[in-house]
C-alpha cells in the first residue's frame, strides 16, 4: 500500500505516475489521511474494472449491514418480521 500527498500529486505528477505504474494503486493524502485512491487501469477492460469496484462496494456495503444487524439485534428478525418492517417502510413513502 503506498501513500502520496496531495501535495506531490499536485507539485510532482511525474511522481506519482511512476509510483502508480510501480505499485498498481496509491492513496492520496490529505494532513496525513487517505481522501482518495488511485488505481492503475492501463492494459485492463475498464467496464470490468468498474464492475469490479462497483461489486466491491456492494460487498463491503452487505457487510457493514449485516454487522449492524448483530449488533442491534436485528439479525433474529423473522422472515414475518422483516417483511412487515418493508410493508412498513414501504407506506412511509
Amino acid at each position: 500500500m503506498e501513500f502520496i500527498a496531495a501535495r506531490d500529486f499536485r507539485v510532482r505528477p511525474g511522481m506519482v505516475w511512476k509510483k502508480l505504474k510501480k505499485s498498481g494503486s496509491l492513496f492520496i493524502t490529505s494532513r496525513g489521511k487517505p481522501v482518495a485512491m488511485l488505481r492503475d487501469v492501463e492494459g485492463h477492460d475498464l467496464a470490468e474494472e468498474i464492475k469490479f469496484e462497483a461489486l466491491a462496494k456492494g460487498m463491503a456495503a452487505v457487510s457493514r449491514m449485516r454487522e449492524h444487524a448483530l449488533h442491534t439485534g436485528l439479525a433474529g428478525m423473522s422472515e414475518v418480521e422483516i417483511e412487515n418492517e418493508i410493508q412498513s417502510a414501504r407506506k412511509g413513502r
